[in-house]
């Protein structure tokens, strides 16, 4: 949610945005006098991305930024900045819904959690028809158990 307390700005996306995104001009008071700056923006994937703001220019990470939230034209972005070149953003579709992202570990698939090993396939062990199974993995999926009764 956005601090009504602190400087922020809504801009929609528009032809360019996947190079470059320029802060509205009014705003820049609130940052530091300085060019060249690197700021952080806090995703709403709980991801961080360091840009670089040259002038009003935000610039650098901003194309990868835009991949990673499949950003299209006339999405909304609104940016609150915290304090100390660091901006808080949010996202939202052309109906001014907020865009919902997935947290990083429902990236996962559900098969990456299973237990699993590695083994190293030899002649030999086609050879004899034989494969050693690592303990941790037997006792994790209760394998032994399930040997027995059969």
């Amino acid at each position: 949610m956005i601090n009504q307390d602190r400087p922020h700005f809504i801009k929609p996306i528009n032809d360019d945005f996947g190079k470059e995104f320029l802060i509205p001009l009014k705003f820049m008071r609130h940052l530091e006098p300085t060019n060249d700056l690197t700021a952080l923006i806090r995703s709403p994937t709980s991801k961080n991305y360091y840009v670089r703001i040259d002038g009003r220019k935000i610039e650098n990470n901003w194309a990868q930024f835009a991949v990673d939230h499949d950003l299209h034209l006339h999405d909304i972005l609104m940016f609150e900045y915290t304090d100390n070149m660091v901006f808080k953003l949010m996202v939202f579709d052309s109906d001014g819904l907020a865009k919902e992202f997935r947290q990083p570990d429902e990236d996962i698939p559900e098969e990456a959690n299973k237990p699993k090993f590695k083994a190293i396939i030899t002649p030999s062990t086609l050879r004899d028809n034989r494969l050693l199974i690592p303990i941790a993995f037997a006792r994790s999926t209760n394998l032994a158990d399930k040997i027995r009764q059969h």
